[in-house]
Parts: C-alpha cells; sequence; structure tokens
C-alpha cells in the first residue's frame, strides 16, 4: 500500500505529543476543533477541515474545548523530485543512441 492511516482522539483540555517524522500527513478534523500548532502559529481547524505536514514538519495537535476532537490522518512517504521521472528525459537519451546509429 502506498500508504498508511490512522486516527486518534485528543482529550478535552490536552494536547498530543510534539510529532516529527519523515512522512507527509494529511488530516482531517472528525469532530471537534483542533488547535493545529507548527512552525509556533496556532491554527483552530473545525470539524471538516484538513491541513497538510510536510516531510519532517514538527507539530502538535491541542484541544482547547470540553469535549474529544477525533482526527483522522493518511500519511506517506516523499517520493523523488520530478526531475527524476521526466518523460523528456527518457527520450533524450533514446534519441542520442538512435543519432550515433
Amino acid at each position: 500500500m502506498p500508504f498508511d492511516a490512522m486516527w486518534y482522539s485528543v482529550e478535552a483540555g490536552q494536547s498530543s505529543p510534539r510529532d516529527c517524522h519523515p512522512e507527509l500527513e494529511l488530516s482531517v478534523v472528525l469532530s471537534g476543533t483542533a488547535s493545529v500548532e507548527t512552525g509556533g502559529v496556532i491554527t483552530d481547524m473545525p470539524t471538516g477541515s484538513a491541513f497538510l505536514f510536510d516531510s519532517e514538519e514538527a507539530h502538535v495537535i491541542h484541544n482547547r474545548q470540553d469535549i474529544p476532537v477525533m482526527i483522522f490522518s493518511a500519511y506517506w512517504m516523499p517520493v523523488e523530485p520530478a526531475e527524476a521521472h521526466r518523460p523528456e528525459a527518457s527520450l533524450t537519451s533514446a534519441s542520442a543512441e538512435h543519432a550515433d546509429a
């Protein structure tokens, strides 16, 4: 499978541990409002909101409400830069080989 997924909750008045990992992570708030901290900035994300963490982006989820926050997250390893997979690069190599023949 190209990605993994999980769901988790942050109890009322609590915060998740600081997290930082090589995977990209896309999260959706299923219920409540998640106060998402990254780069020293906290942004409130209500139910239905989605947010994306870049690879190695440290983050903490705070719950400033009196009900649990539920979050679904999908995460995956980043792929190589697009330059490595350009079709033009393959065509250029093939053209050069035919020119030598």
